[in-house]
């Protein structure tokens, strides 16, 4: 069941990130006439919320699970699905020095899963 909300976390979590990142064209905070104005896109204000339902489902998450088994794998897996998200959806190069980050992070979560 933990594992439905682990990929439930994942998906909210960079579908957060994605959102505000697409959102963020618009000037969030400005000053006219002296006059401090808030305004926020609804794609950020949705990106928002999804990032708020992921950090509620990661502290069920931490409840439930081993620490030790859950925070590397999850925060590895975020950075790998935000980077690949960015080269597919918003079209941003990923360069070698990124290819090597993401096989270590692979590396390692395969290697936290070895059990003896």
């Amino acid at each position: 069941m933990w594992i439905l909300v682990f990929a439930i976390y994942l998906a909210c979590s960079v579908g957060g990130m994605l959102l505000v990142k697409l959102g963020s064209g618009d000037t969030v905070l400005a000053i006219d006439h002296g006059v401090l104005q808030f305004k926020m896109p609804m794609l950020s204000i949705l990106g928002l919320s999804l990032y708020i339902i992921s950090f509620l489902l990661w502290m069920g998450l931490i409840n439930v699970a081993d620490l030790s088994y859950i925070v590397p794998i999850g925060m590895g897996l975020s950075q790998v699905l935000i980077i690949a998200a960015a080269a597919l959806i918003l079209k941003e190069n990923i360069n070698v020095y990124q290819w090597v980050g993401i096989f270590v992070v692979i590396t390692g979560i395969v290697l936290l899963n070895i059990k003896k």
